[in-house]
């Protein structure tokens, strides 16, 4: 018994020990689902995944058992999801799936919840038409209105703003709804301080968010009613007789009066005839586009840079078109061209344009009456036709850019006279010696001079009018064209500045800088000689010539100290830079200044003081030594030397004794002089 006890606690203690051999207990297997709910935004996909994870290394398989009712769901094989919500749903939506841990044959089941929040949606908003707002038009109403359709899920239409703005400034508007999801909004375009080619917005607002539908067209601005007589018969003179008054709209179709530009360009439209009313196009109409035609060629053009920003362009056009010509234009003056437009002061009605805008620096008249363009000074005509944009940058040329013609003539009249008075027109047949040698890029082989260049077609033929010169004389062609025969530019070894043969003041002997250009025919180009004339005329309009206000300046015993130049100018500097001189050597310390006071010399000698622009754009580039009225194009841009003595009251031009006269000016090239003579100050 005894022995039987002691078995019994050993075996009891045995069993109950610590330590002492045996295997650790296996881990069961353990699937853990992903997370089974996410949230995204209302119309916003969301991307992610459901897979599981195990304890174990085993294969998963995954099977959608149930879809999403409220947006597309797509569930790959490894548990990649993708949703979207249906268009502007928000709420709750839910999908299920299984997993099976295949080695395991153990599946497990999931519902996954999906919150989709609710988004504050764009409202939408579109101009019904934009057939005509675009740069070939014009809005010349005050009060425009456009139809539009809009939309907001969200929002209803008495919660809705709208609103528009003009070159990113906001004007007055009125919306007036027509039904569900549609409008008419009206502008008040009063309020423009400026006209251009300008981007407009038509706006909705929620509140919150905004959407808009843009456009591009051309606003006018300080659109007026002037009322100027108009002589009646010019056969007794435009100053006396009878008149009858005639209205017309004048607005500016670019800048306005506070504006940069300082070139003020007036557009007269002239003898248009009334609204025929029966389907066909109006003359205002015509007016209108070839003047648009004739701004955008600009625009567009080799000229463009002096063009854009230094001109205003101010339109005047009849209120009740009625045939008549507030100028008197008509054509027969002139017997070497029966077909020239009259233009001459005793010819047309020249005071009618400063009644209409006091203050042009240009002016362009568009006629329906047929004729030849025609220019004079600061004014040309020229007829309204398919033609006109061309007719207008060439007369223009002679106007702003001391331009000379270019193509051949049969006129029966001698105007060898005006043969060197142009900046593209030369009698001098040495290249190294003609005004524009600086445009010339090789003396040694100059287009014109030293090579031929001829006007070629796509089958091959050669040249512009009749007689035309042999093909095989031709070395250089100046059209490029493609495979199927479409011309694709300019030969650029044809198209350089060289010395041509030939232009409207002799055949012979006389030379025109590029092969064609607009100072011929109807081209798209000035060519950089023309250009830099054209530059040249922008610049002197934005002050530097014309623009100075002098004086002396005197101690407290009326002792004269100083001589003050003050120029009154508008210029970008990082694009032209205003430089001084005393005696031709420039004082860089006073670049850019627009006022200067030059001290009165010790020695009470001549001194002259000079301003001069340098064109940082590199158009203008002709050679200016600021002591020789000569050299800038041969004195075309500048006046002489005047001075004048006060004792006498005589004038000297370019005299080589300054000390006889009190004081001397010169205007241009590119600013001005004045000479003091300090010994009679």
């Amino acid at each position: 018994m005894q022995y039987i006890k002691f078995f019994i606690c050993l075996l009891l203690i045995s069993s109950c020990g610590g330590g002492g051999g045996g295997g650790a207990p296996a881990v069961p297997f353990a699937l853990t689902l992903a997370q089974n709910s996410f949230s995204t935004d209302e119309d916003s996909t969301y991307s992610g995944s459901v897979a599981a994870t195990a304890n174990e290394s085993v294969t998963f398989e995954y099977s959608l058992t149930n879809s999403t009712s409220n947006g597309a769901l797509t569930f790959s094989q490894n548990a990649a999801i993708t949703y979207s919500p249906n268009p502007n749903y928000f709420g709750q939506d839910q999908f299920t799936y299984s997993v099976t841990a295949v080695e395991k044959n153990i599946t497990r089941s999931s519902t996954v919840t999906i919150t989709v929040n609710a988004v504050n949606d764009s409202p939408e908003i579109f101009i019904t038409s934009t057939a005509n707002l675009d740069k070939n038009n014009l809005l010349f109403e005050s009060n425009p209105s456009f139809t539009v359709t809009f939309s907001d899920i969200d929002n209803e239409e008495i919660d809705l703003v709208f609103s528009a703005s003009v070159n990113q400034n906001s004007v007055p508007t009125t919306f007036q709804s027509s039904g569900e999801g549609t409008g008419e909004i009206t502008l008040d375009l009063t309020s423009l301080s400026n006209a251009g080619y300008f981007p407009a917005e038509i706006i909705i607002s929620d509140g919150n968010l905004t959407n808009s539908d843009v456009f591009t067209t051309w606003f006018i601005a300080d659109k007026q009613i002037v009322t100027v007589a108009m002589d009646d018969d010019k056969s007794d003179g435009f100053d006396s007789g009878s008149t009858t008054n005639k209205d017309y709209y004048v607005y500016y179709l670019v800048g306005g009066g506070s504006s940069f530009g300082r070139t003020d360009y007036l557009f007269v439209a002239d003898s248009l005839n009334k609204d025929p009313n029966d389907g066909t196009t109006s003359d205002t109409d015509n007016f209108r586009d070839a003047l648009l035609r004739s701004i955008n060629g600009l625009s567009e053009s080799d000229v463009s840079e002096f063009f854009t920003g230094y001109f205003d362009i101010v339109v005047a056009e009849p209120v009740n078109p009625d045939g008549t010509s507030l100028a008197s234009i008509e054509t027969g003056c002139y017997d070497w061209d029966e077909d020239v437009y009259c233009i001459g002061s005793n010819d047309i009605n020249t005071s009618v344009f400063d009644d209409l805008f006091e203050d042009n620096d240009l002016i362009s008249v568009l006629t329906t009456i047929d004729g030849r363009g025609v220019n004079l000074g600061n004014t040309n005509i020229q007829p309204i036709g398919p033609r006109t944009e061309y007719v207008l940058m060439h007369e223009l040329g002679h106007a702003h850019g001391e331009m000379g013609d270019e193509y051949l003539t049969d006129d029966d009249r001698d105007v060898s006279f005006w043969a060197d008075r142009n900046v593209n027109t030369t009698t001098q047949s040495d290249p190294s010696m003609v005004k524009w040698k600086h445009h010339i890029s090789d003396l040694t082989n100059v287009a014109g001079k030293n090579f031929k260049v001829c006007y070629n077609w796509s089958d091959g033929s050669i040249g512009l009018y009749e007689d035309e010169p042999n093909p095989e004389t031709c070395d250089c062609l100046y059209n490029v064209y493609d495979a199927n025969g479409n011309r694709t530019g300019r030969n650029p070894e044809c198209n350089q500045v060289g010395l041509f043969e030939g232009n409207y003041y002799g055949e012979f002997d006389n030379y025109r800088p590029k092969f064609l250009t607009i100072m011929e025919v109807n081209t798209d180009q000035y060519g950089e000689v023309n250009v830099e004339g054209f530059a040249i005329g922008s610049i002197h309009n934005q002050g530097f010539v014309y623009g100075d206000d002098v004086g002396f300046t005197s101690d407290t015993d009326g002792t004269r100290t100083g001589f003050d130049i003050d120029i009154d100018v508008e210029y970008d500097s990082s694009k032209l830079s205003l430089k001084w001189y005393v005696d031709g050597v420039e004082d860089s310390t006073l670049e850019n200044q627009t006022q200067v006071t030059f001290d009165r010399p010790s020695d009470n000698s001549v001194k002259v003081y000079t301003w001069r622009v340098d064109d940082l754009t590199g158009t203008v580039s002709a050679p200016d030594d600021v002591t020789d009225i000569d050299d800038f194009y041969e004195g075309l841009f500048n006046s002489d030397f005047y001075w004048y003595d006060y004792e006498s009251d005589q004038w000297g031009y370019n005299p080589s004794d300054r000390t006889q006269y009190d004081y001397g000016y010169v205007t241009g090239p590119m600013g001005g002089t004045w000479g003091i003579n300090w010994e009679r100050w």
